[in-house]
């Protein structure tokens, strides 16, 4: 059963942080919509936000009240953290990019794939960037191994990577290893994984992961719920907002669509509960 609710925007506690020119895209958006499409998929016990970083911070610069939310039992066996590969195109040449990384104060060691995937699991690494012939596994010399750390070492070498003029796509695991394998100019990063424990300790000492960090999917989302910003601005009580959404999402109709569905421009791999 879905918890759609609406809670207070200052309860919530964000885990990853924001790019800010998306931000500022968003920001027009919901102002030109006059509506919050998608509630934020959030921890009932803990409050942290798993998915819609730049929606709570996108309402927050708005001082916007309250946000909708679809609370999810984190600890629920259904609920999946995944990771974010990154395939990166038209990338520097291999000798450029060990020369940059070093000249940033990155140790970097040629190994073979399997090796740095054994590397990377273990994390005796930041992350790893792969050709089809060799990888490259990323660290700091003397530095211990820290999530927070090692995402956004990662993404500075994005940055430094885009530098250089390359394109970086953001896919699953399995996505990633499909491109990879198919193209012959391209490199694939692939990184560290997280658990669920991380992700929420991380989160409730405000010490955040960097951006595409973490991919969740949860066993059906819901999707173009619609409420209205002027709702969100009210100062109304919790009771009251709570029977107004009540009344609102009964009179609106409900589909749900398989995984793989494509809703304005992406991919979902869970179900999803479309309202219209």
């Amino acid at each position: 059963m879905l918890k759609i609710s609406i809670c207070p925007l200052d309860v919530l506690k964000p885990h990853e942080l924001i790019v800010e020119n998306l931000l500022n895209s968003l920001i027009k958006k919901i102002i030109e919509s006059k509506v919050i499409y998608d509630p934020l998929i959030v921890d009932e016990n803990s409050l942290v936000v798993l998915d819609g970083m730049h929606r709570l911070e996108a309402l927050k610069r708005m001082r916007i009240k309250f946000v909708p939310v679809c609370l999810v039992d984190y600890k629920n066996e259904n609920i999946f953290l995944k990771r974010w590969f990154r395939i990166v195109k038209n990338p520097p040449r291999k000798d450029t990019i060990a020369k940059e990384l070093r000249s940033k104060g990155f140790e970097v060691r040629e190994v073979e794939f399997n090796e740095a995937n054994e590397i990377i699991s273990r994390r005796k690494a930041y992350f790893a960037l792969h050709w089809k012939d060799y990888s490259l596994i990323v660290k700091e010399p003397n530095q211990p191994i820290s999530i927070v750390r090692a995402s956004r070492k990662l993404y500075e070498v994005e940055s430094i990577l885009r530098n250089y003029g390359a394109e970086i796509e953001y896919k699953t695991e399995k996505e990633a290893m499909k491109s990879f394998i198919k193209s012959n100019d391209c490199i694939m990063v692939t990184t560290i994984s997280l658990s669920k424990e991380e992700v929420i300790a991380t989160a409730l000492k405000g010490d955040l992961l960097a951006p595409k960090s973490t991919r969740h999917i949860v066993p059906v989302r819901p999707l173009s719920v619609n409420i209205p910003l002027e709702i969100l601005s009210y100062s109304m009580s919790p009771q009251g907002i709570l029977n107004w959404l009540a009344d609102f999402l009964n009179s609106r109709e409900a589909i749900l669509l398989k995984g793989g569905a494509v809703v304005r421009g992406r991919r979902y791999e869970e179900d999803v509960l479309l309202f219209r």
